[in-house]
């Protein structure tokens, strides 16, 4: 344990950055795999902003990457506030262009919450017109990851293994039995306060 403290220092030390950026990293100290690039607390969001809008961020990073915040972490149990200190994962994302985002609340007609084990999941099932794109957008994208946002933050983002081509899709990811339910039900209603989407994106 003190040797791995002792490597993120001097990961942190060589890059300033990282003192409000905490890079993903596994075990050998390199990247991380999945579509987390690392995490920061709220109260460091816009410093972190201003690092990865800058001139030298911008000469590294591919002009179609988005930063994105994810859903914030959950801090204990019951605990459903945003606090300062509250920890969001933090998405390098690169929209594919040539299939557009699914507005999923015109194209929802049936959704479920339920547990397996003790993750929470939401099935939704899509229409004809929606099934046909999503089906497109997961061959496509099979291998890679699929962004669900809503707003401009991502709600889950999990890896497509499969093509989905019957329109029955589940979202699963770090949220609580309440989240998913309110999810199913948002989803089902449409009654979103934002606008949600299902981005096909690479993710970096």
């Amino acid at each position: 344990m003190k040797k791995r403290r002792a490597k993120i220092d001097e990961v942190v030390k060589g890059n300033p950055l990282f003192n409000i950026l905490m890079p993903s990293m596994g075990g050998d100290f390199t990247p991380a795999p999945g579509p987390v690039i690392g995490y920061a607390e709220v109260k460091d969001t816009a410093m972190v902003n201003k690092y990865l809008s800058g001139q030298l961020a911008h000469s590294i990073l591919p002009p179609d990457m988005q930063i994105m915040y994810g859903k914030p972490e959950q801090q204990s149990p019951g605990d459903t506030g945003i606090h300062p200190f509250t920890k969001l994962p933090v998405y390098a994302v690169k929209i594919i262009s040539g299939i557009s985002p699914l507005e999923a609340q015109t194209h929802i007609s049936k959704t479920k919450a339920d547990i397996r084990g003790s993750l929470p999941y939401v099935t939704m099932e899509m229409d004809k017109e929606c099934t046909a794109r999503w089906a497109a957008m997961t061959t496509r994208d099979t291998g890679k990851y699929i962004a669900i946002v809503l707003g401009d933050k991502v709600f889950s983002c999990p890896r497509v293994d499969d093509a989905i081509t019957t329109g029955i899709t589940e979202i699963s990811g770090a949220f609580s039995m309440v989240e998913a339910q309110d999810l199913a039900e948002i989803l089902l209603s449409g009654k979103l306060p934002m606008k949600l989407s299902i981005a096909s994106v690479e993710v970096k």
